[in-house]
């Protein structure tokens, strides 16, 4: 979070107006989940699986609120690709999410991927569509 409102402070003043973070930025793209084998690397998997979720994002619980005030003071638009711990829902599941912070620092739109592919199912939910 803290190099993310860094990188934000420096885009503003180099005069942007938008800046956009990749696919899973927070807390990182868990590459484990391409190298480890299933069963035999299970172990490990949750090991990394409890620190992913350790460091996931949940919204219900405010935290991306010190970006969104660094969105506001530098007066940017803000695209942000994260990890989303739903704790209003299970407090466990994992999403590949993305959102919108506008210049304001308010979120307007905040949107889970709907189908993780191949083995990104073992990290990631699926998004009930009907309930969204």
């Amino acid at each position: 979070m803290e190099r993310a409102i860094e990188l934000d402070g420096k885009a503003a003043q180099e005069g942007a107006n938008l800046l956009v973070f990749p696919e899973a930025w927070f807390p990182g793209y868990p590459t484990f989940l391409w190298r480890l084998s299933p069963g035999a690397g299970i172990g490990k998997t949750d090991e990394l699986f409890t620190r992913l979720q350790a460091n996931s994002i949940d919204l219900s619980k405010k935290q991306m609120m010190p970006l969104q005030e660094a969105a506001r003071e530098h007066e940017i638009l803000l695209v942000v690709g994260y990890q989303e711990l739903d704790g209003a829902i299970s407090g466990s599941t994992l999403y590949n999410s993305c959102t919108i912070i506008d210049a304001d620092g308010r979120i307007v739109n905040n949107h889970r991927k709907l189908m993780p592919t191949n083995p990104e199912r073992m990290v990631w939910g699926r998004v009930r569509t009907e309930s969204r």
